[in-house]
């Protein structure tokens, strides 16, 4: 089978492999499409550091089941599946009272198989989600995405007509708006600095969309909530909107963190905005818990995705499509198998 292999630093190769053995209580997935998702990039240029060579890229994939272990009883040959890519023991301190996220055994990026970008992917089953016949390949790659975004807005105390400000438009921002719209969220701002995000967000809803390179965001936020925003959502994971943030949230108001950002990055606070304020700020990991979820509202076409994933790729252009992510004119790529 086709498997891409990180050979050094923003190069991937597509290399013949066997294709993985199918353990006990695993199921062999037949990929067909999957996206790149902003950790894929953190690893392919270094911010997210891996051990090279490194077969594991590419988590946001839909496939059909080609063969199951002897062990595997929910999950059926021809089924069409996504996956949660979070491996966790189900024995640590965290597994045991539930929080599986933090499992001190998690694997996300070390795996006993490649990643999604190759025709075949062995998986445990536990990490297999079946979606139904009427979500289709390009929906179905916004599952994990989507699961994690979930994870984030459910955590926040959105009341009927609160104000939100999303920094960052891109696939991560653009969710968040549509399930805050879900949420009953009022006015909604997003800043981006992107033409072909600001027209998406303006055309899923967003009662305001600003260019923070050419416009100023305060200004134009003071005009629609001028005590300040109810709840900030940063994606953008860059140091000036963390700033930016503290800033613009009203008194008792929360920021969510829901970009990735790389390890070593850091960031100057205003510890006396924090207290003076009583600002709520918390992060989110992944969306173990919420895959379900993202599939029935991807079912039912209450969220909608298909118009973020705006470019296609062949496997064999894998790099091609990677330095297309990174130049920012895009929203979501997929990578055919």
């Amino acid at each position: 089978m086709k498997a891409s292999v990180l050979t050094k630093l923003e190069n991937l190769e597509i290399e013949q492999k066997p294709i993985p053995k199918v353990e006990q209580d695993r199921v062999l997935i037949k990929v067909e499409l999957c996206g790149i998702c902003g950790t894929d990039l953190l690893v392919y240029d270094g911010r997210f550091p891996v051990e090279i060579p490194y077969y594991n890229l590419g988590h946001e994939y839909i496939g059909k089941v080609v063969e199951i272990g002897k062990e595997v009883k929910r999950i059926s040959v021809g089924e069409r599946v996504v996956i949660n890519p979070n491996y966790h023991c189900d024995l640590c301190y965290f597994c045991r009272r539930g929080d599986i996220e933090f499992c001190k055994n998690r694997r996300v990026f070390k795996t006993k198989s490649n990643g999604g970008f190759a025709e075949y992917v062995s998986i445990a089953e536990k990490l297999v989600h079946k979606i139904p016949l009427t979500l289709s390949q390009e929906e179905a790659i916004f599952v994990e995405p989507l699961s994690c975004c979930l994870h984030g807005v459910e955590s926040l105390k959105i009341a009927s007509g609160a104000s939100v400000a999303i920094l960052g438009g891109g696939t991560m921002g653009l969710l968040a708006l549509q399930l805050c719209k879900l949420k009953g969220a009022g006015k909604i701002v997003v800043s981006e600095p992107v033409k072909i995000k600001r027209e998406m967000a303006k055309n899923l809803g967003a009662d305001l969309v600003v260019d923070p390179l050419k416009e100023n965001l305060f200004e134009e936020i003071d005009q629609l909530a001028p005590l300040g925003i109810d709840i900030i959502i940063e994606c953008a994971g860059v140091r000036e909107t963390i700033e930016m943030a503290l800033e613009l949230v009203r008194e008792k108001g929360e920021i969510l963190l829901l970009a990735i950002w790389p390890k070593k990055q850091e960031v100057i606070l205003k510890p006396s905005l924090i207290v003076d304020k009583e600002i709520f700020i918390h992060g989110v990991i992944f969306g173990s818990f919420y895959m379900e979820k993202a599939i029935e509202l991807l079912g039912k076409k209450m969220v909608q995705v298909k118009p973020l994933l705006t470019h296609r790729y062949k496997l064999d252009d894998l790099n091609e499509a990677m330095k297309k992510a990174k130049a920012q004119d895009s929203i979501k790529i997929g990578v055919n198998l």
